[in-house]
């Protein structure tokens, strides 16, 4: 890793291999020198080198390892790979000069890729400040981005970390100080035209993980200024600016200028003072003949043999993190980040109040999972937490969890008793007796046997507090089914499922209605790894499993142009008509030309008479931004609300949401269910305000009951509708049975969607690709062409002269997407890390969508597709590749055992028969 031909180098490693003695952690600390931060970026990009650094600090590692080690990514897979997939926490000590105050750092490391967010997200719950690491050779990626906005959304204090300089000031770069300097300063720029939150003088770090150190311009004015002859302050504030320079003066001094008139021409201090000797000393490593010449107005920032010294990477980025990132008790959003109350005022009484942000096993190699194995990240939000402590725990699937202020009721299931703590150390961990508010520890096997399979849970003494979801993700879209080859081990396949499901952040699991375990990942490399978990830790040796083909799911909504609705609605031919249709239930058109669905029953009332009970819902669709804001969460709490009004807030029902709503529903019009379930976004239910005032409470909670059923599970393959209106009607039920409105209104949801012009919604995916050799642009491009992509921007990095392109893909092309890159590229063209876009768009070209329920009109088309297009509708896949979102619902209804309509010819069987006679 370093040139043995240079004294200089020699000596670096000689200073970097002092044995340092390992530090131990203190039973208890003050609050407020408490920092807890996650370590955030795009893959590849250095996160994992950086907390090595922090982690050699504590004399955990010796520093000669601190790199290229890796010490947090424990797994095999993490290992073989080089990239980091699960979060890891560590815990380090610190003290802070010059008054050597002891704080206590938390870093949680977590992965890169895309596939893997979801622990990302985890660590940033875990938080209350991150450390954005950036490539300056690749730049701001598409990573880099998300993992900011994940940042915003928990609002947590950022640190830029500008990480591999010594690439930059490389000789076989090519580079010039200047350019280098225009590339740090277009990265900061490109940060900040998004968000504007980093700046020099505060929060940016520039660094080499490879080498062990960095410098901030603190670090740099510090340096510099005994030998400039400047205050500190005022050169730390002047030294990343483009328009000032430094030039010589009597008494061999130096005097700040500005770069106008005649001094135009000169560098600016940055390049001349810091990045110009940086380049000089690093290029005369890499050479063996000796020292380039430098300037005689430039001095040399420091030297390269003791540079790492005077500059530790752990401690300049240590300094940073304590000064910039709050102490846990003035951190923002406490506690509402991590609780919603089912009481009011719950949040201000509680004394003790834990969030278990993530579980976790701890199983050694070959060894399959066991309950007592699964341990919990988590974090003490309020109090002091003890062993023998006796807490109410609250999962974030508990039945019990309601959206309205109203009590909770608490039996003695939900108790837990904490039997240990420890204080995380990567793969091992610390014992500790107590932890304080802002600590982040690891708790016991006891608090996994209690959540029954939740990914979240709160602790409390009161237990009327739960869990607060988290900010939403990529949602798992890409599901295979998972069967054992011994039918008769079936039980243990369940039980390793469910462990997988619990112990992965994005793994869902769910059960077809034909019996088939589903498991949902999120693309394709987090499904590679969940298999290969659930064959080497959660299942017994040698259990032998099938995976099905993986399919991606789709979202059911409507077209955008209403006006070409039927003129008399009718639900299409079976299996469809048959899951809905019913004496009961009659379709005709509401006044603004949508398809309404109406159900009249008859139930005998009280009183013993019969009373007639009749409820009517329209279906329309949605504006697209209207969808789009819907399915995004909203911005976190303002720190000005009211603490218990805004833990339970709808974030979908904000002011700008209301009054897109009322556009789409008209005036006198009142929302009575926004966004539906979390599986549901972008789905409203509106009711006009009189029938609001005149019907019961209990039927308008039935009647979002049903709505919120019917928006999870649509009529075409029982999947989430999306960016679809109902307005109810007519609601005058009498004394029926709140499980009878509900059950109506879920088949008045179904029925009205199909009576409309339904559409396949396919989520979208993004890409990044990087083109190494410009010859194989044409194969990259015909590839996504193929893949029916779409390439919204490209670029040129200057850097390394690749070629970028931007491309959005449907998500059931995005499959074997990255493998496929590579075969046709010849590895050219790096493999992308696949993210979701965050929104839907009807099957087919942007410019005219595909009816999945299409007949032939005109008389070319009757020639081609026949009197009732079975070359269209039919359900084998050689018949139907001319529709594809009827291709889709077949392949996603035979996934779940549903039934198919599938038109056969009898004479066209009859002559494959024949044929196949004569041919044997």
């Amino acid at each position: 890793l370093i040139n043995s031909s240079s004294n200089n180098l020699l000596l670096v490693i000689d200073v970097m291999s002092k044995p340092r003695r390992r530090r131990i952690l203190p039973t208890s600390i003050d609050e407020a020198r408490i920092r807890n931060v996650c370590v955030l970026g795009h893959i590849d990009h250095g996160k994992s080198s950086v907390v090595d650094w922090l982690i050699a600090e504590m004399g955990v590692i010796p520093p000669r390892l601190a790199g290229q080690l890796r010490y947090l990514d424990d797994l095999p897979a993490e290992q073989e790979r080089g990239i980091t997939m699960r979060a890891s926490a560590v815990s380090i000590l610190y003290e802070q000069p010059p008054s050597n105050d002891e704080y206590l750092v938390t870093v949680v490391d977590s992965p890169g890729h895309i596939d893997f967010a979801y622990d990302a997200s985890a660590a940033a719950r875990a938080s209350d400040g991150c450390v954005i690491v950036v490539d300056v050779m690749e730049g701001v990626r598409a990573q880099s981005l998300a993992a900011l906005r994940s940042a915003r959304l928990e609002r947590l204090a950022p640190v830029l970390v500008l990480n591999k300089i010594d690439r930059l000031c490389d000789l076989h770069t090519g580079l010039e100080p200047t350019e280098a300097f225009d590339r740090i300063r277009q990265i900061v720029e490109s940060l900040n035209a998004h968000f504007n939150i980093f700046n020099a003088e505060k929060n940016i770090v520039f660094a080499s993980a490879k080498y062990g150190w960095a410098f901030t311009v603190h670090t740099a004015a510090r340096l510099l200024a005994p030998k400039l002859g400047f205050n500190k302050k005022q050169l730390a504030s002047m030294l990343f600016e483009t328009d000032v320079a430094a030039i010589s003066a009597d008494n061999s001094k130096f005097k700040l200028v500005k770069r106008i008139g005649k001094n135009a021409y000169r560098d600016p201090l940055f390049v001349s003072h810091v990045l110009t000797p940086l380049f000089a000393s690093m290029h005369s490593e890499q050479k063996s003949n000796g020292n380039i010449d430098i300037d005689k107005e430039q001095i040399l920032f420091v030297d390269s043999k003791n540079l790492a010294e005077a500059c530790p990477l752990a401690r300049v980025l240590l300094r940073c993190i304590v000064d910039n990132v709050p102490a846990p008790l003035a951190a923002p959003t406490q506690p509402r980040r991590y609780f919603v109350s089912y009481e009011r005022g719950a949040l201000k009484t509680e004394q003790l109040a834990i969030a278990v942000v993530k579980f976790f096993f701890a199983a050694k190699k070959d060894q399959c999972v066991k309950t007592d194995d699964i341990l919990a990240l988590a974090r003490v939000v309020k109090g002091n937490l003890k062993p023998g402590q006796e807490l109410y725990c609250r999962t974030s699937n508990d039945k019990n969890k309601i959206d309205t202020l109203t009590t909770t009721v608490i039996d003695d299931k939900s108790k837990v008793i904490i039997q240990r703590l420890w204080a995380p150390m990567g793969a091992d961990a610390m014992e500790i007796d107590c932890a304080g508010p802002g600590r982040v520890v690891v708790l016991g096997a006891e608090i996994a046997a209690c959540v029954g399979g939740a990914k979240r849970c709160s602790l409390s003494l009161s237990g009327k507090i739960g869990p607060r979801d988290p900010a939403a993700l990529q949602p798992p879209l890409l599901v295979v089914a998972v069967q054992s080859k011994e039918h008769s081990r079936a039980q243990e396949l369940d039980i390793g499922l469910r462990a997988l499901a619990q112990l992965d952040s994005a793994a869902e699991l769910s059960y077809a209605a034909n019996g088939d375990r589903l498991l949902a990942t999120v693309g394709d490399l987090h499904l590679d790894q969940c298999l290969r978990d659930l064959a080497e830790r959660y299942l017994p040796n040698e259990f032998e499993i099938e995976v099905s083909p993986p399919v991606v799911g789709f979202r059911e909504g409507l077209a955008n142009e209403i006006s070409a609705i039927l003129d008399a609605p009718q639900l299409k031919w079976p299996p469809w008509r048959d899951l809905v249709m019913h004496e009961d239930l009659s379709l005709n058109l509401s006044e603004a030309g949508h398809a309404k669905a109406s159900i009249i029953h008859n139930i005998q009332n009280s009183t013993g008479e019969i009373q007639e009970c009749l409820l009517t819902i329209s279906a329309r669709p949605l504006d697209a931004a209207l969808g789009k804001l819907l399915l995004r969460d909203g911005e976190p709490p303002d720190d000005n609300d009211d603490e218990d009004e805004q833990a339970d807030k709808d974030l979908s029902s904000s002011t700008s949401a209301q009054e897109l709503a009322l556009s789409v529903f008209g005036e006198g019009m009142v929302l009575l269910g926004a966004r539906g379930p979390m599986e549901a976004r972008g789905v409203l239910l509106g009711a006009p305000a009189t029938l609001v005032n005149a019907a019961s409470p209990g039927s308008l909670a039935a009647v979002r009951a049903g709505f919120a059923l019917a928006a999870a599970n649509g009529p075409l393959a029982e999947e989430p509708m999306h960016a679809v209106g109902f307005l109810l009607e007519a609601l005058s039920m009498g004394d029926a049975q709140h499980g009878v409105i509900m059950s109506a209104t879920k088949r008045c949801c179904r029925a009205a969607l199909l009576a409309s012009p339904v559409r396949v919604l396919e989520p979208i995916f993004v890409c990044e690709l990087r083109c190494a050799d410009q010859k194989h642009l044409k194969s990259m491009y015909a590839l996504v062409r193929k893949r029916r992509g779409r390439v919204v921007a490209e670029d040129m990095c200057l850097t390394t002269n690749d070629f970028l392109a931007t491309v959005r893909l449907p998500a059931s092309e995005a499959i074997g997407f990255p493998a496929a890159l590579l075969d046709w590229t010849s590895g050219a063209v790096t493999a992308p890390s696949v993210q979701f876009y965050d929104d839907y768009l009807a099957l087919g070209s942007e410019e005219a969508d595909l009816d999945p329920f299409w007949k032939p009109t005109t008389l070319d088309e009757r020639e081609e597709y026949g009197d009732a297009g079975s070359g269209i509708t039919a359900g084998t896949d050689a018949d139907v590749t001319a529709n594809q979102p009827r291709r889709l619902i077949n392949h996603v209804r035979k996934r779940k055992g549903l039934p198919v309509e599938i038109r056969l010819s009898a004479a066209a069987a009859e002559a494959r028969t024949s044929n196949a006679r004569i041919r044997n």
